[in-house]
């Protein structure tokens, strides 16, 4: 049991992690595990990393070498890879030893098949899983466009001993070993859909069927470790949210095919399901099966369309074309402002009390002008306003003369 547990802290990062993570993510989450806490980096390690780091092969390269999660993370990408990491062995770098440690660690965190097989799902790297196939055949295979596993079960004997240069029935050992991975289908089986017009988003009713195609004494069902392969069973919406999963032996699949019903929503016309079945422990075995319903696009829900309405006239709009009637504007608001300033100062000047007192029949005396004072009290606000008014009228005129 003790090999299924992973570190408390580890964990928390997996807790920790977003809902939408890409692989670069899971990438560093893996890289930066407690059980990666052995692996160092090494003065003299720096140089040949970086001209690993580098390389097209690796996908998402660190930005700099200064960790350990970089070195981590560049050794683990090459070897998914197919990296042939010989021409950057020295006496300072020794990556085979630390590989040992990277993989073995790795399996633990993430139950994965590129991890399992040390091979990418799109690379012909799957191929070394079968263990007469090595680094020099894969690249034979690629360049005559052999590249997944599936492929090469479906080659003609003599033409893999007439491309590698082997003698019979060596040939014919590679295409069975292909042959003996297992083989998922799925079949889905739309039993009937409930649809609202258009109040509620459609949902499907489907019964799903999943299986093992090539069945038979000669399948494959262990790994090298001589341990059992498992599928995994991954349904979600375009959205990307996950609507059910499920995990199995692939020799109860063998035996029998799985069938269970799932009842998916789907908001729009464009909305699908995936349906993916992969191996566990092997990497290129995936099947995928995506599902859209055929309904009209009435039967979905409409989406909310929002109206601005514009209840103005046309007197409201503002000529911002007419020179004169912006001057016009301006010089009101000159005259506001001035008007407001004239009955602050009076309101100031009225409240102002003088600190000594002399005599207790003393008047209050304020620190304004009597002359301002007796002109702000004899006058109306609208007299302030009509003569401030006229002032400005009158230096405008004065300045269009000069202008």
């Amino acid at each position: 049991m003790s090999k299924a547990f992973i570190s408390f802290k580890t964990f928390k990062k997996l807790l920790d992690m977003p809902m939408r993570a890409n692989i670069q993510t899971l990438l560093e989450i893996l890289c930066s595990a407690e059980e990666m806490k052995d692996v160092t980096l090494r003065a003299g390690e720096k140089k040949p990393l970086n001209k690993v780091r580098e390389l097209q092969e690796i996908r998402y390269p660190p930005p700099k070498m200064i960790q350990a999660v970089d070195k981590i993370s560049v050794l683990l990408q090459a070897a998914l890879a197919g990296v042939d990491l010989n021409e950057f062995r020295s006496d300072e770098f020794q990556p085979f030893n630390d590989n040992v440690l990277i993989y073995k660690q790795s399996f633990r965190v993430a139950k994965g098949g590129s991890i399992a097989s040390k091979a990418w799902e799109d690379r012909s790297t799957t191929l070394r899983q079968i263990d007469e196939v090595g680094q020099k055949s894969i690249k034979i295979f690629t360049c005559k466009g052999i590249n997944s596993i599936e492929k090469l079960s479906q080659q003609d004997p003599g033409y893999i001993e007439l491309l590698l240069n082997r003698n019979p029935p060596f040939g014919t050992t590679i295409v069975s070993k292909a042959k003996a991975f297992p083989k998922f289908f799925i079949s889905v089986d739309e039993q009937y859909l409930l649809l609202h017009h258009g109040a509620k988003p459609v949902q499907a009713i489907l019964k799903l069927s999943v299986g093992v195609m090539n069945t038979g004494q000669n399948i494959k069902l262990k790994t090298r470790t001589n341990n059992l392969l498992h599928a995994s069973i991954v349904i979600w919406n375009s959205e990307d949210e996950l609507v059910d999963f499920r995990r199995i032996q692939v020799k109860a699949l063998i035996e029998k095919p799985r069938e269970f019903e799932i009842k998916p929503s789907f908001g729009n016309s464009k909305s699908k399901i995936s349906i993916q079945v992969s191996c566990d422990e092997c990497a290129g075995l995936h099947e995928v099966y995506e599902y859209q319903p055929k309904v009209s696009q009435e039967e979905f829900p409409s989406v909310a369309h929002i109206e601005a309405n514009d209840e103005s006239s046309e007197e409201d709009l503002i000529d911002l074309t007419d020179a004169d009637f912006i001057d016009e504007m301006l010089q009101m608001q000159v005259v506001k402002v001035s008007a407001l300033k004239e009955i602050k100062e009076v309101e100031v000047a009225k409240n102002v009390d003088l600190p000594n007192q002399i005599g207790p029949e003393s008047k209050r005396r304020t620190y304004a002008n009597k002359r301002t004072y007796e002109h702000a009290t004899n006058n109306t606000v609208e007299e302030n306003t009509q003569r401030y008014k006229r002032r400005a009228m009158s230096s405008s005129d004065e300045e269009d003369q000069l202008a």
